[in-house]
């Protein structure tokens, strides 16, 4: 019969160490402030902004204020999916006509971008994406890609010429996955550990764990009601002092991009 420290070995298994990244920082203000508590309650390692965001200034001096703390990173964006949040580019549109639809906000799907963009102007956007972050004072230590549109022709070169030009990390990798953590989540205590446990199973050393924590109220909810309550699941999770305690004991290491 084993005892409880045996037990605990057991279940943890082999120790992995995970990317944890919290996207869309910039997007709305509950998304912010989601972000904000989840860095000091040291679960959100990794998190990319939208340079392009609308609601970019809510809560960013204290994004600022926490560089030491958590991976900034650039999720460089080329679409605007929402129907009822919209954003453009953050160079003058005439600069980049091929990116914005006839409104001069982006396209909203990644299929559109590849039809219509020019690697030109994705070049210049990526560009002046990474030197208004800078100017508002962050420095950026990776790039990822919001709506993961590296797949379109010519543009991971773009995007990977980007990184080891302004010496970013690459936040984008074969190992990415959007792990829903809030879907389903009936939000007990006892079910967190079994939630956890469940990812950790198809888990490997080097995953990126993509979340999307937001703070539920009146800009999220124009997402749409659905999007916005599996978003603040999310976020209750990962401001949950047992979720840390959880990832520990299961041997989930969660690691910044600037450690690769």
């Amino acid at each position: 019969m084993k005892n409880s420290d045996q037990r605990d070995e057991t279940t943890a298994g082999s120790p992995i160490a995970i990317y944890l990244r919290a996207d869309d920082f910039g997007a709305s203000p509950g998304s912010n402030e989601a972000i904000i508590d989840a860095i000091d309650c040291r679960t959100i390692r990794n998190v990319g902004v939208m340079a392009p965001g609308p609601h970019l200034e809510h809560c960013f001096d204290a994004l600022v204020e926490r560089q030491g703390e958590a991976c900034i990173g650039m999720h460089a964006t080329l679409n605007s999916e929402w129907s009822n949040v919209r954003w453009g580019p953050v160079s003058p549109a005439e600069q980049v006509a091929s990116l914005v639809d006839p409104d001069g906000f982006f396209w909203k799907q990644t299929s559109q971008t590849n039809e219509k963009a020019q690697l030109e102007h994705i070049t210049i956007e990526l560009e002046a994406q990474l030197d208004a972050l800078r100017r508002k004072g962050l420095e950026p230590r990776y790039i990822d890609t919001h709506m993961m549109f590296q797949w379109i022709p010519g543009v991971a070169e773009i995007v990977a010429y980007l990184a080891k030009r302004e010496g970013l990390v690459s936040g984008v990798a074969p190992s990415q996955a959007y792990v829903s953590l809030g879907d389903g989540h009936d939000w007990s205590q006892d079910s967190l550990a079994e939630l956890l446990e469940g990812v950790r199973q198809n888990a490997q050393t080097g995953d990126i764990w993509v979340t999307h924590p937001a703070h539920q109220e009146a800009v999220t909810e124009q997402f749409g009601i659905k999007v916005a309550e599996r978003r603040a699941r999310e976020a209750r999770l990962l401001i949950d002092p047992q979720f840390l305690k959880s990832t520990q004991k299961l041997g989930i290491r969660l690691k910044r991009f600037d450690e690769a």
